[in-house]
């Protein structure tokens, strides 16, 4: 991987999603900006698949640019589908709390990509003014491709009303729980 000046790309072994895992941390300057890139050789065949990221931050708040960027041509254009800062990540993403999320091609935010040869990664990651936060991207997997969308509850703290109340609203509209 290659990063930007002053910013550092590093293996970090203490944040493991399993047993033997590691996942990547991005750190940034106060303010700045970190932009790394992973090459894939083979290429990665997403045909019939969307990719799926497991991040974490220690301070979303102070992210105010999250992207991945997805590209069939080595970078040479700008195709990409990611996530970014939500107005309110508190209600969305806990500080230090791994999330995966999924990042349908049909919501790129510009350009197009051949989903069946990914050949480049590109992750860009800035801290707001003032701050350093930090982001580990912890792996990257596909789900398949859903014709109609994908909506997921998440319950947070089994508490025992998300098993005797919201179970029976989900299972009165077919969501499996």
């Amino acid at each position: 991987a290659s990063s930007t000046a002053d910013a550092a790309v590093t293996r970090d072994t203490t944040q493991s999603l399993v047993a033997g895992g590691a996942s990547v941390k991005f750190t940034v300057p106060a303010g700045g900006t970190n932009v790394a890139r992973l090459p894939y050789t083979p290429t990665l065949d997403f045909t019939g698949k969307v990719p799926v990221v497991w991040v974490r931050s220690d301070a979303w708040d102070d992210v105010t640019e999250a992207y991945i960027y997805f590209t069939s041509n080595d970078h040479a254009g700008n195709f990409i589908s990611g996530f970014s800062r939500v107005t309110e990540p508190r209600r969305v993403i806990q500080d230090n709390e791994w999330v995966a999320l999924t990042l349908p091609w049909a919501e790129l935010l510009s350009g197009m990509v051949n989903v069946n040869a990914i050949n480049s990664i590109q992750i860009r990651f800035v801290a707001a003014a003032g701050t350093t936060p930090s982001l580990w991207l912890g792996g990257l997997g596909a789900a398949e491709e859903q014709p109609r969308g994908v909506v997921t509850l998440c319950y947070d703290d089994a508490y025992r009303d998300n098993y005797t109340r919201a179970l029976p609203i989900a299972a009165k509209y077919g969501f499996p729980g």
